[in-house]
């Protein structure tokens, strides 16, 4: 799902909450990288189904190729 890098500073960012030491900075670019990787989902996500939906074919042409 992420990356190994990624995954590393999440451990990273999860200890230092659970002790009390993460910093504001700290805080705010575990929510930006989380973002950007919820994003590129999202947008991968639509392709595939963008993909999919074009090569469906409608009912008549499958009905047609039934004759």
């Amino acid at each position: 799902m992420f990356s190994p890098e990624l995954n590393s500073k999440l451990a990273i960012w999860r200890a230092k909450t659970l002790d009390g030491t993460i910093t504001r900075e700290e805080l705010t670019e575990a929510v930006r990288l989380l973002r950007e990787e919820r994003r590129s989902a999202i947008e991968a996500s639509a392709k595939r189904r963008t993909r999919a939906k074009a090569e469906v074919k409608d009912a008549d042409a499958l009905l047609k190729e039934l004759e």
